[in-house]
C-alpha cells in the first residue's frame, strides 16, 4: 500500500538534531545537507511512484522520497550499498538531508534498497518510461524558475560507458550461453542430449579459449555452433523454456553468429566476423551491452548529456540524460531527446553539438522543433572536387537565382525526389569569367552545364560559415560540455558497477541530480561570500567617504586660509 512521507514538513520541538551543540549544528547547516533537503528532497513528487505499489490495504511502503534521495546520495558520493546504509543510520548530514530528526526514525535493510530498485526497473520497462528522469526534470525546472535560468541556448555531447562484464572470446560466448541454458533444463530433457554436451554442464572453468591451441579452438567453436543450433531447434517450441532469459540468449546467439541452410538436414556454419552485427550478445551477464569501435573498442553503453550554457545564468543546469546501447549513433540520440517529454532539450532555441550530430535529418528534425542546430563540424557525402565556389551561388526556394559571378542560367531544373539541381549557362557568359577555374560548371561545347545535390550545396555553405572567426568563437562555447561529462565519471570512472541498461540509466540520472546540487551549492556559497565581502567593506567605504567629504569641504571653505600667517 502506498503512503506519502509528510512527516518532515512538521518540525518537532524536541529532537536529537535540535539538542545538538551549537557548533555541531553550525557544521551541519553549512554543509550540503540543507541545500539537498530544500532543493532535492522536498521536490521529489512521491505520487509519481504510486502505481509501483499495491492498491490493497496492507503494510505501507518505506518512504519513497527517502529511497530516491538515498539513490542520489549514493551516486553523489560514489558510495557502495554498505557505505550508503552506514551513512544513512549514522551520518547526521544524511539524516538532515532526508528530513529525519532522530536516529532510528526510519530503519532500512539492504533488501529494501534492492526491492525498490527492482520494482523501479520493472515499472519503467512495463510502462516505457523513467520515473527518475521525471524527478530530474522536476528539479531542473524548479531551479530554472527559482534562479531565472535561460534554457534557450544549450549544448550536447555523448560519452561511452563501459559495461561491467568480462570480455569473452567468440568461443567463450557460445560456451557460456549453452552452459546457462543447460542449467535450466529438466533432468529428462537433459538426458536426451549428446554426452559431450551433458559433460559441459559439469565443467567449472568455462574459459576454454586459453586451454586450446588455435586449430583446436576453431574445431571446438564449430562443435559449439552445432550444439547451439541443436538446442535451439529441440526446445524452441517447448513452452516452459521459451520465456526464459537463458533461451532468449540462445536464440539471439544463433541469429547473430550462425548461417543455417538446407531443409530436413540443415547445414550450420559460422558467419564471418565482419557479418556479426554490433548489437550481438557480448556477454549473457549483460544482454543490453553492445559493441562499438570509436577511438578504441567498447562494450557497453553510450550516455547522451545536455545542459544550458547561457552566459547570463547564475549556474548551468542539466537538461537531458539518456543511456542507450553504445551502437546508437549520435544523431539518433538527438532525435530521441527531442521526442522525450521528460527532456528539456526541446525548450532550447539554439543547440550546440559536435559533428557527430550533424546531418540533413538532424537539421530537419531540429527545424521542426523550432531549434537552430549549430555544429562544430559536419558530416557530408563525397563531393565533386571542381566546385570551390559553390557556396557563393544564390539559391532561393530551390530556384537558382545567380551564380558566384552574378549570372543566371538560361535553363534550370530541380528534381524534388532526388533533391538535385541542374541547368545551363550560355558560352559567352562563362568563357570569359575570372572564376571559371574554380567554378562548378562543366564545358559542353555549345553551353556550360552544372549539376549538384542540394545537400552538397548546404554543406559547402556550412563549411564556409565555419571559417568565420566570430562564428567559431560562438561555437567554442560547446567545449564546456566536456567538463559536464567529466563530472559524471570523475569519481567512478567510465566502467559502471551495474548491469542492464535500465539500472545503468537510473544511476546516471541520479548523478545528474547530484551535479545540479553541487552547482547550486557552489553558486550559493560564492554568492554568500560576495555578499559578506561587500557587507564587510561597506562600513570602511562609508567612513572613508565621510572623511573625503569633510576634507573636501575644509579645503573649499573661503573662511580658511592656510597662507594667512605667512607674509
Amino acid at each position: 500500500m502506498f503512503r506519502e512521507n509528510k512527516k518532515h514538513d512538521q518540525l518537532r520541538l524536541l529532537s536529537f538534531l535540535n539538542n545538538l551543540p551549537p557548533n555541531v549544528r553550525k557544521i551541519i547547516s553549512s554543509s550540503w545537507a540543507p541545500t539537498f533537503y530544500e532543493s532535492i528532497f522536498r521536490k521529489i513528487d512521491e505520487s509519481r511512484f504510486k502505481d509501483m505499489y499495491s492498491k490493497k490495504y496492507s503494510r505501507p511502503n518505506k518512504p519513497v522520497n527517502i529511497l530516491v534521495g538515498l539513490e542520489i546520495i549514493k551516486q553523489l558520493f560514489n558510495y557502495t550499498d554498505d557505505e550508503l546504509l552506514g551513512a544513512f543510520h549514522t551520518d547526521l548530514r544524511v539524516m538532515y538531508a532526508l528530513g529525519l530528526e532522530d536516529p532510528g526514525d526510519v530503519n532500512l535493510a539492504p533488501r529494501t534498497l534492492y526491492y525498490f530498485r527492482e520494482n523501479l526497473v520493472r515499472y519503467d520497462i512495463e510502462h516505457d518510461t523513467s520515473l527518475l528522469k521525471e524527478v530530474l526534470k522536476d528539479i531542473s525546472l524548479d531551479l530554472t524558475d527559482k534562479f531565472k535560468l535561460d534554457l534557450s541556448l544549450q549544448r550536447m555531447d555523448s560519452s561511452m560507458i563501459e559495461a561491467n562484464i568480462k570480455r569473452l572470446t567468440r568461443l567463450n560466448i557460445f560456451v557460456k550461453v549453452i552452459h546457462n541454458f543447460l542449467k535450466i533444463l529438466q533432468q529428462h530433457d537433459l538426458a536426451g542430449l549428446p554426452q559431450d554436451l551433458q559433460s559441459l554442464l559439469k565443467q567449472e572453468n568455462l574459459d576454454l579459449s586459453h586451454k586450446l591451441k588455435n586449430e583446436e579452438a576453431k574445431d571446438k567453436l564449430s562443435q559449439m555452433a552445432e550444439y547451439a543450433y541443436l538446442l535451439f531447434e529441440r526446445f524452441r517450441k517447448v513452452r516452459r523454456y521459451r520465456s526464459k532469459k537463458e533461451f532468449k540468449d540462445l536464440k539471439r546467439l544463433v541469429g547473430d553468429h550462425l548461417n543455417v541452410t538446407g531443409g530436413p538436414s540443415p547445414e550450420v556454419e559460422l558467419k564471418d566476423l565482419k557479418d556479426i552485427p554490433s548489437g550481438s550478445l557480448q556477454n549473457p551477464s549483460d544482454p543490453d551491452a553492445t559493441y562499438r569501435k570509436k577511438q578504441g573498442k567498447h562494450k557497453g553503453y553510450v550516455g547522451n548529456f545536455s545542459e544550458s550554457c547561457s552566459k547570463e545564468n547564475a549556474f548551468q543546469v542539466i537538461t537531458e540524460v539518456e543511456v542507450r546501447p553504445n551502437n546508437t549513433p549520435d544523431t539518433e540520440l538527438l532525435y530521441s531527446s527531442l521526442d522525450d517529454e521528460n527532456s528539456l532539450v526541446s525548450q532550447a532555441d539554439e543547440l550546440l553539438v559536435d559533428g557527430g550530430y550533424s546531418g540533413s535529418k538532424s537539421e530537419e528534425v531540429c527545424e521542426q522543433a523550432g531549434i537552430e542546430l549549430h555544429t562544430t563540424g559536419i558530416k557530408a557525402p563525397s563531393m565533386v572536387k571542381r566546385n570551390k565556389n559553390l557556396a557563393d551561388a544564390v539559391i532561393v526556394d530551390d530556384v537558382f537565382k545567380e551564380c558566384p559571378a552574378g549570372n543566371k542560367p538560361y535553363k534550370q531544373w530541380y528534381d524534388e525526389e532526388k533533391e538535385y539541381y541542374s541547368g545551363r549557362f550560355k558560352n559567352e557568359v562563362c568563357e570569359g569569367c575570372p572564376q571559371l577555374s574554380e567554378c562548378f560548371v562543366a564545358d559542353r561545347k555549345s553551353f556550360f552545364s552544372y549539376g549538384f545535390k542540394k545537400r552538397e550545396y548546404e554543406v559547402k555553405k556550412k563549411r564556409r560559415e565555419l571559417k568565420d572567426p566570430e562564428y567559431r568563437k560562438f561555437l567554442n562555447r560547446r567545449a564546456g560540455v566536456e567538463s559536464l561529462v567529466y563530472m559524471f565519471f570523475c569519481k567512478s570512472g567510465k566502467r559502471t558497477r551495474l548491469r542492464g541498461l535500465p539500472r545503468v540509466q537510473n544511476s546516471i540520472i541520479c548523478r545528474a541530480i547530484g551535479i545540479n546540487l553541487l552547482r547550486l551549492i557552489n553558486y550559493t556559497r560564492n554568492d554568500d561570500r560576495t555578499r559578506k565581502i561587500k557587507a564587510a567593506s561597506l562600513p570602511f567605504s562609508t567612513i572613508f567617504a565621510d572623511i573625503r567629504q569633510l576634507w573636501g569641504s575644509i579645503f573649499k571653505s573661503p573662511s580658511i586660509n592656510f597662507m594667512s600667517g605667512i607674509i
